[in-house]
């Protein structure tokens, strides 16, 4: 595991690494989303079920890679990768709440905060030089 979360990633890594992988997924996704659209024999069953599974591995991977480029940029910042259930926690509150009351408020408030999140992980500067998670 220390080959996977172990290191650090600088704000241009980060922000290269993570839009990238989001182009990818969209033009991955995009063919596939097509199954889903009724055309002139409708979609069938072995469709949905096809887009569904593709879905779901596309789902699994972002999580994933996610989960990883976020570790390594929280330890440029020389703190544990740990402090991702934070931001985590902070989101699905902020995500529940706007479900729970049916708030498109709430829903923009949680948006804001992701992508707020992102610019960080991707502006802010990391501590210089050496930390306790290695060089960069």
């Amino acid at each position: 595991m220390e080959f996977i979360f172990g290191g650090r990633l600088g704000r241009l890594g980060y922000f290269g690494y993570s839009l990238g992988f989001g182009i990818f997924l969209t033009l991955l996704l995009l063919p596939v989303g097509k199954l889903l659209i009724p055309d002139g024999g409708g979609a069938t069953p072995n469709r949905m079920a096809i887009a569904t599974f593709i879905y779901v591995l596309a789902l699994f991977a972002s999580v994933f890679v996610g989960l990883i480029l976020t570790v390594k940029r929280l330890h440029d910042f020389g703190l544990s990768g740990w402090y991702y259930l934070l931001i985590i926690a902070v989101q699905a509150v902020l995500f529940g709440l706007a479900f729970g009351f049916h708030s498109t408020d709430l829903t923009w408030v949680a948006v804001g905060t992701q992508v707020l999140i992102w610019f960080l992980m991707s502006f802010w500067p990391g501590t210089e030089g050496p930390n306790a998670y290695g060089e960069r």
